[in-house]
């Protein structure tokens, strides 16, 4: 979730944190089970979550080095075992980019994988478009095509529903 305030304007770099939020999988109606993520958002937008997070990373600044180095070795051993999946929104520009005087027609995002994430996901907007990348880890999930498939059929009964409203 992007923590950029009026003070970031115009700056360069990222000022995000993450959000841990549970997906509504048992909810049939692709309406409200957009509603209830929405509704659990603006919970967790609220609730100085994300605040308190970005504070624990701006207090590395403070932390000496050799601390900071054993607290990356002890977090890369111990592993993350709740999270094996992250999805993030990349706001790309609303206009047509060019190179060498060809228009660029499609940007896919790329989001790596680290340690105990097995699948991310990118989405991306580019000149009133969206694009999703999927990457996954083969060994892990050698049925990623199944999720591919699913995240479309999704998003076309979501499209569908709200254009017949």
């Amino acid at each position: 979730m992007s923590v950029r305030t009026e003070l970031h304007r115009g700056q360069l770099g990222n000022h995000v944190t993450a959000m841990f939020a549970e997906l509504p999988v048992g909810v049939a109606d692709p309406l409200e089970r957009l509603e209830v993520l929405a509704h659990q958002m603006i919970g967790l937008k609220g609730s100085g979550q994300s605040v308190g997070i970005e504070s624990m990373l701006a207090a590395a600044d403070f932390v000496p080095a050799t601390l900071m180095t054993l607290g990356a070795k002890v977090s890369v051993f111990a592993g993350q075992r709740v999270v094996n999946t992250v999805t993030t929104n990349i706001p790309g520009p609303q206009h047509p980019l060019y190179l060498l005087g060809h228009r660029m027609l499609e940007l896919f995002p790329y989001i790596p994988l680290a340690q105990t994430v097995r699948i991310s996901i990118g989405i991306l907007s580019y000149d009133g478009h969206l694009t999703i990348g999927v990457t996954g880890d083969y060994d892990a999930v050698p049925d990623i095509d199944v999720l591919c498939a699913a995240i479309e059929s999704s998003l076309a009964e979501l499209v569908g529903t709200v254009t017949t409203v």
